[in-house]
């Protein structure tokens, strides 16, 4: 698992060098120029971490290959199973945010300068106005990166930690790596809990789709709001 996880890193840098050689910054860019590249550099990195997932199972011995899911879930139940799980998380997710961020307030009235701006995917859904580069953000928050993230930390690394450690730690660790990975601190404790939801939703329900909707409704919720309001962290 070491191995897949420095080939992921690897991947991710040659995919933005990729993209910035396929579409170097002109001098005078259009104002959704880097919105475009971002997006594409986003697709093509969580198409080539989901082909080295894929990959990497593939090597794996048979009897080492588990089914992502230990139960099947039809479309239309794990979709409701999905929502009720997401909007019962809303709540909690709302609380740690404003905890959180009350925190860096009163870090920053104490004189401690924490780094915690806006997400730049967040940020550039705030900004889009070109409709492909729009649509190019949406299939990436939306479709892709739920299914790719949820198949490397829930079905990949939650899966790969619970069987070298208890459940309880299993599940707080591969929480914690969801919420780095996105490397926001504004962020990332809320990112935490979720991922630490999505796995304890994995553990409760035996489906993978579960986990994969309820994530790809975390950021449809998320666009909804930026679009509405774009000063939203």
């Amino acid at each position: 698992f070491g191995i897949l996880a420095c080939l992921l890193v690897a991947w991710a840098v040659a995919a933005g060098g990729f993209i910035n050689w396929l579409m170097p910054t002109p001098e005078n860019p259009p104002a959704d120029f880097v919105i475009l590249q971002t997006a594409y550099a986003g697709l093509l990195a969580h198409g080539g971490f989901l082909a080295l997932f894929i990959g990497y199972r593939c090597f794996l011995p048979f009897q080492l290959r588990v089914p992502f899911s230990q139960e099947y879930l039809g479309l239309w139940r794990s979709s409701a199973s999905a929502l009720l799980y997401f909007l019962a998380t809303l709540p909690l997710l709302w609380g740690a945010s404003l905890l959180w961020l009350g925190l860096l307030e009163l870090a920053r009235k104490w004189g401690v300068s924490i780094p915690a701006d806006q997400q730049v995917m967040v940020g550039y859904f705030g900004n889009v106005e070109s409709p492909t580069a729009f649509v190019a953000l949406l299939l990436l928050a939306v479709v892709i990166a739920p299914v790719t993230e949820e198949l490397l930390f829930r079905a990949g690394l939650y899966r790969f930690l619970k069987a070298q450690m208890s459940t309880p730690l299993a599940i707080i660790i591969a929480g914690g790596v969801f919420g780095l990975f996105h490397a926001n601190l504004l962020v990332a404790p809320v990112l935490m809990i979720l991922g630490c939801v999505l796995c304890l939703v994995y553990e409760i329900t035996g489906s993978i789709r579960v986990p994969i909707l309820m994530h790809a409704l975390f950021n449809l919720n998320t666009v909804i709001l930026i679009s509405l309001q774009p000063d939203l962290p």
